[in-house]
């Protein structure tokens, strides 16, 4: 196998000189890294429009963990980056979201990860309450009947069901506080909640 070596050698705005190195092995180019001082293919490597062979001197990988940690020590930073950048480019990271939440993909892992997928949209509301508030005002203003039929469903379900929930509201409508309502006090409404279906239930039937 045919090897050819060649060094390079730039200066930077130091006046420093940086070494560099490429190897061909038939046709295929390597370099070594800076950082790791391993030799890659050439494609491993980022571009750089002033460097003689247009590519940088860290491979991709060197250049990612030192982002990652740039990114710790500087995360005020970096969330200021962030923003700025959602700012200006507002449509396309909308457009970009919209085409991902639809893609056949994504629905499937949705599917198949229900509790993942959920985890993600709480900890996202978590972080946006603001906006989740507004979105829900606004939805309930430009739909007030299905607002209204969800409610008359989700109340006769409650009350069917005689859950815990619709029996504290109960309770503290009648005057009781949140820390006196025990579990015991709550199991003795729902047995005279069922008693009192039943009894009407009975009536009913008797009547008929």
């Amino acid at each position: 196998m045919n090897k050819t070596l060649q060094t390079d050698t730039l200066s930077n705005e130091n006046d420093s000189p940086v070494l560099r190195m490429t190897a061909c092995y038939n046709q295929t180019i390597f370099k070594v890294c800076n950082c790791c001082r391993i030799e890659k293919n050439i494609d491993l490597f980022k571009n750089r429009k002033d460097s003689i062979d247009g590519k940088r001197n860290e491979c991709k990988m060197c250049s990612a963990e030192k982002n990652k940690i740039w990114k710790k020590q500087n995360p005020e930073i970096v969330k200021k980056n962030n923003k700025i950048y959602r700012q200006k480019h507002r449509e396309q990271i909308n457009k970009r979201a919209v085409i991902y939440y639809h893609k056949p993909d994504a629905k499937i892992w949705k599917k198949k990860n229900p509790e993942k997928a959920k985890e993600i949209v709480n900890r996202w509301k978590k972080k946006n309450i603001d906006k989740v508030r507004k979105w829900d005002i606004d939805w309930k203003s430009k739909n007030p009947d299905k607002v209204k039929k969800t409610r008359h469903k989700h109340t006769a379900n409650s009350i069917n069901n005689a859950d815990k929930e619709y029996i504290t509201r109960q309770l503290t409508k009648k005057g009781f506080l949140k820390n006196d309502i025990t579990e015991e006090l709550i199991n003795v409404q729902q047995i005279i909640i069922k008693t009192k279906r039943l009894c009407k239930t009975l009536q009913n039937l008797e009547q008929v």
